[in-house]
């Protein structure tokens, strides 16, 4: 794993296996633009689904949330997919209310291998 984001607060790093990124820590507004980016880039230079690792995300904004989301509908517009891994239940039911969990391209709790 490489880090790509270390705030202190927020750490972002690349995975190879299974390709994409893990969170750690808190993902508020201030931090957004460069997690968002850490998402881009990574979609960017790999190929396939992109997994996106939240065991170790202790605070999401709706900023957050909304990167997210947005990722997941970029990666749609080239039949990719972002699978969210390892979300609390507590997660999962704030895109579940905000009724984002159909969104295209966004699979959440997905496998952790493709």
């Amino acid at each position: 794993m490489r880090k790509v984001v270390d705030t202190g607060d927020l750490v972002v790093m690349r995975t190879e296996q299974p390709p994409g990124l893990t969170v750690r820590g808190d993902l508020e507004p201030r931090y957004v633009r460069l997690f968002s980016e850490a998402l881009r880039t990574t979609a960017t230079e790999q190929e396939g689904d992109v997994y996106l690792d939240c065991g170790g995300l202790q605070v999401i904004s709706l900023e957050g949330l909304r990167a997210v989301v947005d990722a997941a509908i970029d990666l749609s517009q080239g039949d990719r997919t972002l699978i969210v891994h390892s979300l609390s239940p507590y997660f999962h039911s704030i895109f579940r209310l905000a009724q984002w969990d159909d969104t295209p391209g966004l699979v959440l709790n997905g496998p952790t291998e493709s």
